[in-house]
């Protein structure tokens, strides 16, 4: 059995929340590309066997052990794989028939104790039509990491070259260990108070008004494409530019400010992701997360 070094913070708080329903697709990620022209699938399963074998994240397990959150990096294997071949369908039956096939690999989730966090999908339309989904768990890359991979994959797919490997002995395992050497530190006190003053007496959820419809718990939810029209984004930019700040920071100043809105509150917290601070105190750090797929701020 392979042995494990202590998870980041970050890969244990994915974990807790993975083993509370291994079936969840909420933080499964998605590389999915249309490829028009032949695709050879042996030549597919060895691409994507070799982005496994260059990158141990992609084969990297969470397990409890001993009272305590492990990650473990197995050994290189073929990575799961599924082909469907759909050439004997024409029309809309085929474009339906793939397009249910893609979602259900998408939203079958990951137990991350027992399954290597990376599955594939290879769905033959005809000859010259193919999809390819590569379907991963967050705990192990996010979106940025994934155009890394969609670069390395279409080199490896042409002929290309998919850029040098991470430097022997260099591993996610080593900041994991950084992660555990800085707690308790002087700098790591210091964050934690300022945070635990800025946060005294926060409000525990935000009191939206429910909608029809709405199921409290779950994290099923849509999307409404829209327009801003050019004149509103140059005054908004011209707006964020004048106080300092970037176009984000005024959309989420707006953001907040209609949820404050809509609640009756003037205390509104809102969380953001944020990847790839920058700071001369992680060194190595920078460029070995690059390498790897993950951001030295996942702590």
């Amino acid at each position: 059995m392979a042995t494990g070094v202590p998870a980041s913070y970050g890969r244990r708080r994915l974990w807790f929340l993975n083993q509370l329903d291994t079936t969840s697709s909420l933080y499964n990620i998605h590389l999915h590309l249309r490829v028009t022209g032949p695709l050879d699938s042996a030549l597919l399963r060895r691409s994507v066997d070799e982005l496994v074998r260059r990158h141990e994240t992609l084969r990297t397990r969470v397990v409890l052990r001993d009272g305590d959150v492990l990650q473990v990096v197995d050994p290189p294997a073929p990575a799961a794989w599924t082909g469907v071949d759909l050439s004997d369908e024409t029309g809309p039956v085929r474009d339906e028939q793939a397009r249910k096939t893609v979602a259900a690999h998408a939203a079958h989730g990951f137990d991350l104790a027992e399954d290597a966090p990376l599955r594939g999908l290879h769905v033959r339309l005809s000859e010259t039509e193919h999809r390819v989904l590569l379907t991963m768990h967050h705990a192990m890359v996010d979106n940025r990491s994934v155009r890394s991979l969609e670069s390395e994959l279409i080199a490896l797919l042409t002929g290309g070259s998919p850029g040098r490997e991470a430097e022997p002995g260099a591993s996610y395992a080593d900041y994991a260990r950084h992660q555990r050497r800085m707690r308790g530190s002087e700098r790591w006190n210091r964050r934690r108070d300022f945070w635990r003053a800025k946060l005294e007496g926060a409000p525990e959820r935000l009191a939206l008004p429910e909608h029809a419809g709405w199921t409290p718990g779950s994290h099923a939810g849509g999307h409404v494409p829209f327009t801003v029209p050019e004149p509103t984004v140059a005054a908004l930019r011209s707006l964020a530019e004048t106080g300092g700040a970037n176009l984000f920071t005024v959309l989420l100043a707006g953001y907040a400010a209609l949820l404050s809105e809509r609640a009756d509150t003037s205390d509104v917290l809102v969380g953001i992701a944020v990847a790839a601070r920058p700071g001369p105190e992680w060194g190595k750090y920078h460029r070995l997360f690059r390498q790897y797929g993950h951001r030295p701020d996942q702590c």
